[in-house]
């Protein structure tokens, strides 16, 4: 006699259910980055590279690095300065 219902037999017998996905536990999360601290790590590495790029742009050049307003009086002595140092 043949087996009528193939549900009744086997490592597969019994009532067709979805298994039950449970959600990883918080601990096997430990170590992972999120969006957020992602973000915030490049953003952190970022600043530090540009902040050693102003420190190098300072050292060749103090006055390129840091511009400060001048009066046209002070900007007339700069340059002349300059071209008096220069010659």
């Amino acid at each position: 006699m043949a087996v009528r219902y193939p549900l009744a037999v086997g490592l597969s017998k019994g009532h067709k259910v979805t298994r039950n996905v449970w959600k990883l536990r918080h601990s096997r999360h430990h170590g992972r980055l999120t969006k957020h601290t992602e973000f915030m790590r490049k953003r952190e590495e970022l600043s530090s590279v540009l902040a050693a790029m102003r420190k190098v742009a300072a050292k060749k050049d103090p006055e390129a690095a840091c511009p400060r307003p001048r009066t046209l009086e002070i900007e007339l002595w700069h340059r002349k300065k300059k071209q008096t140092f220069h010659t």
